[in-house]
């Protein structure tokens, strides 16, 4: 299975690159020719995604997504941009094309040569390519690649291992993205779909089925996320090698609370669209600096894309874009840009919200999530709740320890001072820092950036990467009081949690800057080359030291909401047999899996419709084949959060048949049987087909079985259905007593 599941990442990433990349790279080549490698690569990342996140909006709400129509419209599209970019260019791809095949068709030029000669001119391109990227730069790339390697197995080890979703997220983001493959672009509402654009533009091109894609797709992400991040630092910092020195101590120490980390796991809309906010900033600054509109242009796109893929994303790239503003402010009236700015942001606004307008205006609701971050502005999300008091108090007696006097057997109330603690304290702890002296750390980091920058802008000849660091200090300073909010009582822009992430994304930055002001200060002549080895040698003691002392970050946990062997199954169906020739019956979340391959029935609805059972009670299910998932072990945690050793996960208990005797009180939402009544379920389930094994042991088999879980197949007349309602013996009908 594990090399099953790399195989199909590697697909997935080959798929990613060719769609976004490649295809890109042709349609925009003759505006990014003179521009170095990891610009075009940026530049290749953005307009890649704004321009499939569209093309999939356009065919979505003219009814006609479909795998033909998208590569015709992708190809078309790209070649018509190529020839408006560059007509002379074309002109002459034009004619040497059909000089080419002329001659292959007279046969004056041999069908081998012609395959050989563009076999080396592919090699040429590659070699050029690779001397382009590692020149002067090899060891960087080496531990770079290491760092994104060691991330691959700390956030990839529970999907390769459970083989299911990690979050209770990935299935409503797979549902509509089954839906959007199906023709339906929102099905519970309006809501913004560029990351589902993405993804189902991949699954469409290519062939794959979505589940296979959304496996992977947290991983793609994640790299992304890394790889700009490291693009993003290279441009703020001078100092050789101390962006990989902070994205390390990022990646491996334990210091974060999970919450701001162990997201980057799954395949989910905010965490994708954090690639675009360091490509924004840089192409920010740079328009700022050089008034270039073809800058502007693409932080214009970056813009657009935070509101398409998720709206924290948009509050986040406010923010960060005020942080600009206040550092660039005088450039930007002395240059008389600010109209130019807000004009760009208006038109990027629009292009992202047009399509949730038209989604609006043809009779849609907006999604409840919508509403959901409503409240939380509001405040109404977040109030005190137990966990919160009880850590109130045990640091209010932390706090008021030394003034106590020894006869008081209360405490004093609260100043505000110390209540804003209290409840700082536990924000941070709970979401962001497992200490809370760890924020202390990073206040001290954005000082010591606000006065080394402000003293090399201000007092020494001014660069640009100092005004980069002084704007990342202070968008730092802004994260930290929007983690800040509740504590502050006022209202909350977005939950500390989601901030956390964030905070923690931009900390690479903070903890490089000690090798930033080293190598600035001391780092002239001969002594530069000595800060580079410095900060070089740093990285791997520093992992010794994490490694050795116990500060390495353990593996993050997951939400266990399916067995490894259900995922196993729905892919193994959907593979094997035909479509919509099959039911499964089973718990909801293998709905999204399969909605567009197969059916579903709910297996609480299958049971309790047999429930007090008599002999006028039918359930048929209209398909040839039916599968029926049954947990010999329950997972009765059901939505908890687990990491890989917890006894929730390994110490199951069996089903029994006192359990399946016990009476399913009707009238709750599936979900509910699912967490609450589990084990009485699936006890039921389970003795419903031991029994039905008698009655049908030819039609009816064991099509998988593990440790977990075990599956049936059921094979039927498609022109006299079974009835799958007996009376097992658990299900009799009772009396009251």
């Amino acid at each position: 299975m594990l090399i099953k599941n790399l195989i199909e990442l590697s697909k997935v990433f080959a798929a990613y690159f060719i769609l976004i990349i490649i295809l890109t790279s042709f349609m925009i080549k003759p505006i990014v020719k003179n521009k170095s490698i990891f610009t075009r690569f940026v530049i290749y990342m953005i307009v890649g995604n704004f321009y499939v996140m569209n093309i999939v909006f356009i065919l979505s709400y003219l009814n006609i997504f479909n795998r033909a129509v998208l590569i015709i419209a992708l190809l078309f599209t790209t070649v018509f941009i190529r020839i408006i970019l560059d007509k002379e260019d074309a002109k002459r791809i034009y004619i040497d094309s059909k000089e080419t095949i002329k001659h292959l068709l007279n046969g004056e030029y041999g069908v081998k040569l012609f395959f050989y000669r563009k076999f080396l001119n592919i090699r040429l391109s590659i070699k050029s390519f690779c001397n382009e990227v590692f020149k002067g730069n090899k060891l960087e790339w080496i531990i770079l690649l290491a760092i994104i390697g060691y991330n691959i197995y700390y956030f990839y080890y529970n999907s390769i291992n459970f083989v299911s979703f990690g979050a209770p997220d990935e299935e409503v983001h797979l549902y509509w993205i089954q839906s959007l493959i199906g023709g339906k672009i929102f099905p519970d509402g309006v809501y913004p779909h560029g990351f589902h654009n993405i993804v189902s533009a991949i699954t469409v091109v290519f062939g794959f089925k979505a589940v296979t894609v959304m496996n992977s797709f947290g991983v793609v992400s994640m790299v992304l996320i890394m790889t700009m991040l490291y693009f993003g630092l290279r441009k703020i910092l001078e100092a050789k090698y101390a962006a990989l020195f902070g994205i390390m101590v990022y990646s491996t120490v334990n210091i974060y609370d999970i919450e701001s980390i162990y997201r980057f796991q799954f395949s989910i809309p905010q965490e994708y669209g954090m690639i675009m906010l360091m490509p924004m900033a840089i192409f920010l600054f740079r328009y700022l600096e050089d008034k270039k509109i073809s800058d502007l242009v693409f932080f214009g796109m970056c813009l657009s894309m935070t509101v398409s893929i998720h709206f924290y994303l948009t509050i986040i790239a406010l923010v960060l874009c005020l942080s600009i503003g206040i550092v660039y402010l005088y450039r930007i009236i002395k240059k008389r840009l600010l109209m130019k700015l807000i004009l760009c942001g208006i038109l990027s606004a629009v292009v992202a919200i047009a399509p949730l307008a038209v989604g609006l205006a043809m009779g849609n609701e907006m999604e409840q999530s919508m509403n959901w971050a409503v409240r939380v502005i509001q405040g109404k999300e977040y109030s005190s709740n137990d966990e919160s008091n009880e850590q109130k108090n045990e640091i209010k007696n932390e706090i008021k320890n030394d003034e106590k006097d020894q006869n008081m057997e209360e405490i004093k109330p609260l100043s505000k001072w110390e209540s804003f603690l209290v409840d700082a304290k536990h924000d941070i702890n709970k979401f962001v820092f497992l200490d809370f002296r760890v924020l202390y750390i990073f206040l001290s980091l954005i000082a010591l950036t606000i006065l080394y920058s402000m003293r090399f802008a201000i007092f020494k000849n001014k660069k640009e990467e100092n005004l980069y660091q002084l704007t990342f200090a202070i968008y730092g300073l802004f994260l930290i009081f929007l983690m800040l909010c509740r504590a502050l009582k006022i209202p909350t822009l977005m939950e500390p949690k989601r901030v956390a992430i964030f905070f923690a994304y931009l900390s690479p930055f903070f903890i490089a800057m000690p090798f930033e002001v080293l190598s600035g200060t001391f780092g002239k002549g001969e002594n530069g080359k000595k800060c580079s080895i410095i900060t070089l040698i740093s990285i791997p003691v520093c992992i010794f030291i994490i490694v050795n002392l116990g500060f390495l970050r353990p593996l993050p946990p997951f939400y266990y909401f399916q067995t490894k062997g259900a995922m196993i199954n729905d892919l193994d169906i959907m593979e094997k047999f035909n479509d919509h020739e099959w039911t499964i019956v089973s718990p909801v979340n293998d709905i999204s899996v399969i909605q567009n391959n197969g059916y579903h029935y709910e297996l609480s609805d299958f049971i309790l419709k047999q429930e007090n059972w008599n002999e006028d009670i039918e359930i048929r299910v209209p398909t040839k084949y039916v599968f029926i998932y049954i947990e010999k072990r329950p997972l009765i945690l059901y939505g908890w959060r687990f990491n890989k050793d917890d006894k929730g996960i390994i110490n199951r208990d069996m089903v029994t048949y006192e359990d399946a005797q016990e009476t399913l009180e009707r009238g709750m939402e599936n979900n509910e049987y699912y967490k609450e009544h589990r084990k009485i379920l699936m006890s039921k389930a389970y003795y419903w087909a031991e029994e039905y094994k008698k009655y049908f042991p030819k039609e009816m088999s064991v099509y998988y079985e593990d440790d977990e879980i075990i599956v049936y197949k059921i094979v039927q007349n498609e022109y006299a259905l079974n009835n799958f309602s007996i009376n097992y013996g658990a299900n009799e009908k009772r009396d009251d007593k």
